[in-house]
């Protein structure tokens, strides 16, 4: 790429007009900056609330990165909050696996920690997805995070005391945050 000092060296050197020269460098500047995208719109957090089944829970989670883009929410989401609320949840099932007497709720547990190995991985390939502008498979990763989490809540037995109910609901809630975001990405 030329430099400043090439370009007004050939200036001097050839019958090359000045005009020319400045159009150049301006369609150079213009060329290497970002061209405006969706991804990079603010949506309003209560725009996006506003198609969630839990709008508080929703609210509450956006609102520390309100004003931010589309982007910039899914990331947050994805990797920020539902990362947490998986990784927690895996921290509290593998202390209640090794402190649990009842062989049935131990079990519950154990299936449940599998499957929470899974919306880690979910998650991780949501965000790649996110960043590679794969809405679909972002969405996808999404939708089966609600799937394993749903999946944990349904096996017996049904009257668990331990806060994993309480954590499921959460990630759920925040699963569909990502799938509301990935909806607004994708439109053009």
């Amino acid at each position: 790429m030329a430099t400043l000092s090439s370009i007004i060296k050939l200036h001097s050197s050839s019958s090359f007009p000045m005009a020319v020269i400045i159009a150049l460098l301006f369609l150079l500047t213009f060329l290497c900056l970002p061209l405006p995208s969706y991804s990079t719109r603010t949506v309003p957090v209560q725009e996006i609330c506003s198609k969630h089944t839990n709008p508080a829970f929703c609210t509450e989670t956006l609102n520390p990165k309100s004003g931010s883009d589309l982007q910039t929410l899914g990331h947050y989401a994805t990797m920020d909050v539902a990362h947490l609320h998986a990784f927690q949840t895996i921290t509290d099932l593998h202390s209640l696996i090794a402190n649990t007497t009842d062989p049935q709720m131990r079990q519950r547990y154990i299936t449940c920690a599998i499957a929470y190995d899974d919306v880690l991985t979910r998650l991780q390939d949501a965000s790649k997805a996110l960043d590679s502008g794969d809405y679909s498979g972002m969405n996808s990763g999404a939708n089966y995070v609600i799937v394993d989490a749903q999946e944990c809540d349904s096996k017996p037995p049904s009257a668990d005391p331990s806060s994993i109910p309480k954590n499921n609901k959460n990630l759920e809630d925040t699963a569909l945050i990502i799938v509301i975001i990935t909806g607004l990405l994708s439109q053009n």
